[in-house]
């Protein structure tokens, strides 16, 4: 839930038209239930706004397909658009956006996440 409400406290989040989510990284064991997930899809729609209602919104997922599935089920009203797609290849090709760059910029993303991630275990 947490992790939402950061989103939205950015402003410029969602604004530009084209969401990627990679949840690739996510293990099985931090895979939410779907009482979970019914929970962050209401506090996401609640705290939206309509900021992201024009916006494609593309997810990566593998372990956590039907778990991003769900969740975009549920928050339909707010995206015009949300896919889940297995690989970054394809949600770029939906998204209209070159894959080379983006995939760099995910790279990116994932160690400096990781990097928290330690930080905050240790």
């Amino acid at each position: 839930m947490q992790h939402v409400r950061e989103l939205w406290a950015t402003p410029e989040w969602g604004s530009g038209g084209r969401i990627l989510t990679d949840l690739t990284g996510v293990s099985s064991s931090a895979l939410p239930d779907p009482d979970q997930i019914s929970k962050l899809a209401a506090v996401f729609v609640n705290l939206s706004e309509g900021r992201t209602r024009q916006a494609r919104w593309a997810v990566v997922a593998n372990l956590g397909y039907r778990h991003a599935s769900q969740f975009a089920d549920a928050i339909q009203t707010e995206v015009r658009s949300v896919l889940v797609f297995f690989d970054l290849a394809s949600a770029c090709i939906w998204l209209g956006v070159d894959l080379e760059p983006l995939r760099a910029t995910v790279e990116s993303l994932r160690i400096e996440a990781q990097s928290r991630d330690h930080q905050e275990t240790d």
